[in-house]
């Protein structure tokens, strides 16, 4: 049984709900929508990695700034995209290499994500 009560907008989102994430100057709106289960669903795309501060709003009310305290926001990472297969990209960090047979060489590899973010984290496969 649903003891949830909401209309939900032509857009899917429950009507009165705001999303939205913030890095920097950009904005990113999100969408909430309720669960039969009378949870909420939160959706959002975002294309850049970064430290981003949330801000969910119902009705104009803000219910949550993921703030330690109330009236304190902070921010939270979010990673644009995992590399997968086919997608995403690497860099050396030189143009060109040189090594010698038999000796010792390091070459640094970053691994990018479909936007071309510089990936934070391992375990990429090249």
């Amino acid at each position: 049984m649903n003891n949830r009560v909401g209309v939900v907008s032509a857009e899917g989102q429950d009507a009165g709900w705001s999303l939205v994430l913030t890095l920097g100057a950009d904005d990113t709106a999100g969408h909430i929508v309720g669960q039969p289960n009378g949870t909420y669903l939160a959706s959002f795309s975002v294309t850049a990695s970064g430290d981003y501060t949330i801000s969910i709003e119902r009705t104009g009310n803000s219910l949550a700034r993921n703030a330690s305290s109330a009236g304190t926001a902070t921010t939270f990472p979010l990673l644009a995209f995992p590399n997968v297969a086919g997608v995403g990209s690497f860099v050396s960090s030189g143009a060109s290499f040189a090594g010698q047979a038999g000796a010792a060489a390091t070459v640094w590899v970053s691994a990018k994500d479909d936007f071309g973010n510089t990936k934070s984290q391992g375990g990429d496969t090249f």
